[in-house]
């Protein structure tokens, strides 16, 4: 039975998801270990985890009040997942001795799996989150790693796991995830020996350690916002919390040199939003210290819409008819943050930074992407090119669409109250009301479209049984997954999208001109800025031939791997020999 929902639920993923791709698979450890990623988007992660490396045997780490949800708690035991009890889980009532029990139980269990050669996933955050950072990472995944060293046990290497969704939390129908594999973390031998030998002072410090190494690398294998209070660290900041009886809520006041500056209002009551707003203070700190919080309103910005506007630089800069990987978008996306952070007080970045704002608020008011407007030539009449472009390039895919268009028709329309269901289910049950968190949205419409499925094809092959002989309930399943395959490969939505945006192209011509002279001004400002302040010598002129600059980052990134891999193999002769 394990088996068979895994392969359901690997699949439910594929279907869920247009493209699953791995950057730095081969870092990936023979041997058993720890896969410690970040929580975008709640039980999707470890679906995605298990979807993108096929060849290893999971098992996650879950919050123990799972067990007892309907639905997620029959998945989550098939799967032999490992409760683990939060002292802020509201759902689950435990004294601290029986949560003390249960995390002991956890750590045992952890370490027999992994010596029988299976392979742990989990979330060192503690929690999901549709915010675009790393949360502070719990000591656990830390512990875990010590737990299983003890007494000669085997030194099982942490794996830090980067998952960087297309969409928010993934919650787009048919988007795609990034999985970084992060460099693995193997412990010491003097580390197992101080934590056998230390006391409980000890061991927490040693796991806090371990903690913030496991922090780092996940840092550089995912898409995230900076931590807004590193930035502030040279300029010494100090937070505390300022409480307004009136209306019985506080805000987090960052005070830097002598000015201060505070985050939005939370409710007295609501404490677990503290950390939030201690970041929110931060970086209200760091854009308006620099400049940046009145003509460009960087400062209001949410994380969200700061990593966005992140990507459309990325593509403005990226020639239109060069393709990237996701690898590539992501390592080019990370080299913008970190240039665009360090010159944030330099007026031309504002002016661009204005100008990059301006052009995304008018592609959202004529309800068209980037991708049209630099896809098309100034003054070409859009229908015309496209008609080209099918008579040479594209007849393959005519014919494709004249099959499965009138079956994605159909398959969309039988699909449509699960469709209807799932979509409801995200948006009722997957939205935090009082924060807007949607981390688990698309969770729940993948878990209702899972269950709406399983209950609705025998339920429509018992009815045509009924109605019609047995052949008929026979061919029905097979019917209704091939018409399901239609309406997700050939959907009827991007043809309407495809038609509406023709026809926006050819009634408001002259608006899609002036996008397209505001593109090619933003593109010649953000290349030109780009190379100035290039991270590396490597990324001067990248746009203008970005195959052989891939190739020269991948050349060099393989040097960086035989030089890990020599320094391991050094290391592992060196222990021979003193043995």
């Amino acid at each position: 039975m394990q088996r068979t929902i895994h392969s359901l639920l690997t699949t439910a993923a594929r279907v869920y998801l247009r493209k699953i791709e791995v950057r730095g698979a081969s870092q990936v450890p023979k041997v058993p270990a720890i896969y410690a990623g970040n929580h975008p988007s709640g039980l999707i992660d470890p679906i995605v985890v298990m979807s993108a490396l096929p060849d290893k045997v999971f098992c996650s780490v879950a919050k123990a009040s799972l067990f007892s949800a309907p639905v997620v708690s029959y998945l989550v035991k098939t799967m032999e997942a490992i409760p683990v009890a939060k002292a802020d889980d509201g759902d689950v009532k435990l004294t601290p001795e029986e949560r003390k029990t249960t995390n002991q139980q956890m750590f045992d269990t952890t370490k027999s799996r992994l010596v029988n050669g299976r392979n742990i996933v989990i979330f060192p955050e503690g929690t999901c989150h549709s915010t675009p950072t790393i949360k502070s990472l719990k000591i656990g995944t830390a512990k875990m790693a010590f737990e299983v060293a003890l007494n000669n046990g085997p030194r099982i290497p942490i794996v830090p796991l980067g998952l960087s969704y297309s969409s928010p939390s993934g919650n787009e129908f048919r988007g795609s995830v990034l999985v970084d594999v992060g460099r693995p973390i193997t412990l010491t031998d003097e580390q197992v020996i101080r934590y056998e030998e230390g006391d409980r002072g000890a061991r927490y410090e040693l796991c806090a350690e371990l903690t913030e190494k496991i922090e780092r690398r996940l840092r550089d294998c995912t898409i995230r916002v900076p931590n807004w209070i590193d930035q502030l660290e040279s300029e010494k900041p100090s937070f505390e919390r300022v409480v307004n009886d009136i209306d019985s809520t506080y805000r987090v006041v960052c005070s830097v040199g002598g000015k201060t500056f505070a985050s939005s209002a939370a409710p007295l009551a609501d404490v677990r939003s503290a950390p939030e707003l201690k970041l929110e203070a931060a970086k209200v700190a760091f854009f308006s210290l620099n400049g940046a919080s009145q003509s460009t309103k960087l400062a209001e910005i949410i994380d969200r819409d700061f990593v966005e506007q992140m990507h459309l630089a990325r593509r403005i800069y990226k020639p239109h008819d060069v393709s990237l990987n996701l690898a590539q978008y992501a390592s080019l996306t990370r080299n913008f943050m970190k240039i665009a952070l360090l010159h944030v007080h330099s007026s031309r970045f504002q002016r661009i930074w204005t100008d990059l704002s301006d052009y995304r608020e008018a592609l959202k008011d004529l309800n068209i992407t980037d991708k049209y407007v630099s896809s098309h030539s100034k003054g070409s009449d859009p229908l015309n090119e496209r008609l080209d472009k099918l008579r040479t390039g594209a007849k393959r895919d005519v014919a494709k669409m004249a099959f499965f268009g009138p079956l994605s028709l159909v398959g969309t329309a039988l699909h449509s109250p699960i469709i209807a269901v799932a979509f409801q289910a995200g948006q009722i049950m997957g939205v935090e009301k009082r924060t807007g968190d949607i981390s688990v949205v698309a969770t729940m419409r993948l878990l209702a479209a899972f269950v709406g499925t399983c209950l609705a094809y025998p339920t429509a092959a018992a009815a045509m049984t009924y109605l019609h002989g047995a052949a008929s309930g026979i061919v029905t399943i097979p019917l209704l997954s091939l018409s399901a395959y239609a309406a997700i490969k050939y959907p009827v939505s991007s043809a309407v999208s495809s038609a509406r945006g023709s026809w926006t192209l050819l009634t408001q011509k002259d608006s899609v001109d002036k996008l397209r002279d505001t593109r090619a001004s933003l593109q010649h400002r953000i290349r030109e800025w780009s190379d100035e302040h290039a991270p590396e010598p490597e990324m001067i002129g990248w746009w203008k031939d970005p195959n052989a600059g891939v190739e020269r980052i991948r050349a060099k990134q393989k040097m960086f791997e035989n030089h890990l891999l020599e320094q391991e193999r050094i290391v592992k002769l060196g222990s021979f020999e003193e043995a």
